[in-house]
């Protein structure tokens, strides 16, 4: 079968080779006698000999030979292409470094532009940190400006900014927390916040408010180093900037640099500090605005979104490059207020004072500081009110009263620390002096009645809740004790009037309700008395002394059920009260 397969493709191709032929035979007779048409136009001879019949053999040969310059052609095109290949893989690499030569002076970090970096941040440093300190100023600033107008003739290029990681590994280093104690042997501390180091590493950036009332600082460095300071380089209250010498015992850290221009607005920024005493905690935000100060020019002040927790004050607020643009400090409103609402003190205020106040020349005694600073003593007094160390905390209102006779809320607390201390004359004194001071304090005012009261002054102290109420008609605290005192003084109808606005006020106020039922009682209107009782040991069930008051009344009107319950509930929860209850009711 293969053999008959083989021989009809033969037959196939021989009658295929003879069909060329004579196509081919055909193609050179035409063509033949067309040019013995034009020649005999022409004029001329015809005279042609007749060409040789092809062959097949010839046509393979043709073939061939046309098959071989095509294969030829293709291979020369294909080399071109892998020898211009290879030229490219050559020359690209070599430009590219070439060029990389060429422009390296303006690329950001390289060499060239690094020494103009460093020359001009040495002459920033001297230039700003020491001016004023035994510089010479005007020396100073010649080689700023010459060094200011070579990186003017610089092409500015944009350098990448860093990632929060990239920022956190650079400025953590340089923060410390800040602990303060208003004297050497405190084992609690009275405030705490943050801090920062600066070039060229022995100066630490707080705020005002952070060390003041402490005699004593306690700085922990990011290792967890700790020394402590007495004294203070400068303390500028106006920008609330304080300056500290670096204790030799933490240094070491690289300080962190200055901005040489504040931060556009929207721009990102980063804030590190010890919020809430998480220490050296990242944050990050945007500028929201640059805020001046009320009559004076220029930014005083960075407002940013970027969280500033109670404890992240003092810390340094940073660019995108690292670079110290603010001292956070907390605002002025409350913090359901303040939400995103943050601001910092503008590097531009903080180096006005380092500018002038650097050197140990300068050093402040802090107690010496906190000595003339009422606002100090007071603070300090609150503090040691908190730790609950009475005779202190009035040793330090004394303090500041002597210091600034017109402090109100010195006077006030003043007042409070005696009531604790059981001195309830000179209470009156200090809460008279209040609210002679400013008549509308509402809360003087209730607290000089609670202290007549304690001298047993009803009359006076009912006078001074009556201006309280009035000062605070919204106030349910000040209707109560108005109506205790009505009640002292054996004014009923007034007492129940008062404490009516007192439960309006405060509805679940089971004292009032119960202080209600015995004026109701007194004026002999026992159903309003039991339903006021009722209201009571509704909104406090535990509340024995209204359990026993709830079983008198039902006792005398004669409801032995409701009596057997007050008195099984009061079992519980006061037997030795259920048993004067049962004895009454026999």
């Amino acid at each position: 079968m293969e053999a008959d397969i083989q021989q009809a493709l033969q037959a196939i191709k021989a009658e295929s080779n003879a069909r060329r032929v004579e196509e081919h035979s055909h193609f050179i007779a035409t063509t033949r006698k067309k040019t013995s048409a034009v020649r005999a136009r022409l004029g001329e001879e015809v005279s042609c000999d007749p060409l040789p019949a092809p062959s097949v053999e010839g046509l393979h040969r043709q073939t061939n030979a046309r098959l071989e310059a095509r294969r030829g052609q293709s291979m020369a095109a294909s080399r071109r292409r892998v020898a211009i290949g290879l030229v490219a893989l050559v020359l690209i690499p070599a430009l590219l470094v070439t060029g990389w030569i060429v422009l390296r002076p303006i690329v950001p970090g390289s060499s060239k532009r690094d020494i103009f970096d460093e020359e001009h941040d040495r002459l920033v440093a001297e230039g700003e940190f020491t001016a004023g300190v035994g510089a010479k100023p005007n020396a100073a600033k010649d080689k700023t400006d010459s060094v200011a107008e070579a990186l003017r003739a610089l092409p500015q290029v944009p350098t990448a900014p860093f990632s929060g990681e990239e920022i956190y590994a650079r400025a953590a280093p340089a923060v410390v927390v800040i602990r303060c104690f208003a004297a050497p042997n405190d084992a609690k501390a009275i405030a705490q916040g943050s801090g920062f180091i600066v070039e060229p590493g022995d100066i630490v950036i707080t705020n005002a408010h952070v060390i003041k009332g402490a005699s004593i600082l306690e700085i922990m460095d990011s290792r967890g180093r700790t020394a402590r300071l007495t004294t203070a380089l400068a303390i500028d209250k106006k920008r609330d900037v304080a300056i500290l010498p670096l204790p030799k015992e933490l240094r070491g850290p690289k300080g962190l640099k200055m901005a040489s221009h504040l931060p556009r607005v929207g721009s990102k920024v980063f804030a590190l500090g010890a919020p809430k005493g998480l220490a050296f905690s990242l944050t990050s935000g945007i500028v929201s605005q640059l805020r001046s100060r009320k009559g004076e020019d220029g930014p005083a002040f960075v407002q940013t979104d970027t969280s500033i927790s109670p404890g992240s004050s003092g810390g340094p607020l940073l660019n995108d490059r690292a670079q110290v643009v603010g001292v956070t400090t907390l605002g002025s409103l409350s913090s359901a207020e303040a939400h995103n609402l943050n601001f910092a003190v503008a590097a531009s205020e903080l180096l006005k004072v380092i500018k002038t106040k650097r050197g140990t020349d300068n050093a402040i005694q802090l107690v010496d500081e906190m000595a003339a600073d009422a606002m100090a003593w007071y603070n300090r007094a609150v503090a040691y009110k908190d730790q609950g160390r009475k005779a202190d905390a009035l040793a330090a209102c004394q303090a500041a009263v002597k210091l600034k006779p017109d402090f109100t809320e010195a006077w006030y607390l003043l007042g409070l620390e005696y009531v604790g201390t059981g001195q309830n004359s000179k209470a009156i004194s200090a809460f008279q002096r209040v609210a002679k001071l400013k008549p509308d304090h509402a809360d003087a005012w209730f607290s000089l009645g609670f202290a007549y009261g304690l001298n047993r002054q009803m009359a006076d102290s009912n006078s001074a809740y009556q201006r309280a109420a009035k000062l605070k008609p919204d106030d349910a605290g000040a209707w109560y004790w108005l109506g205790l005192s009505y009640k002292k003084l054996q004014r009923n109808t007034e007492a129940v009037a008062a404490l009516r606005k007192a439960t309006k006020l405060e509805p679940r106020n089971a004292h009032a309700w119960y202080q209600m039922s015995l004026a109701y009682s007194s004026l002999d209107r026992k159903t309003d008395a039991l339903v006021a009782i009722e209201k009571a040991v509704k909104f406090q069930p535990d509340y024995p002394e209204a359990w026993y008051y709830l079983g008198l009344l039902y006792g005398a009107a004669g409801k032995k059920n409701k009596t057997r319950e007050a008195w099984q509930r009061l079992k519980k929860l006061d037997p030795a009260r259920a048993a004067k209850l049962k004895r009454l009711l026999r």
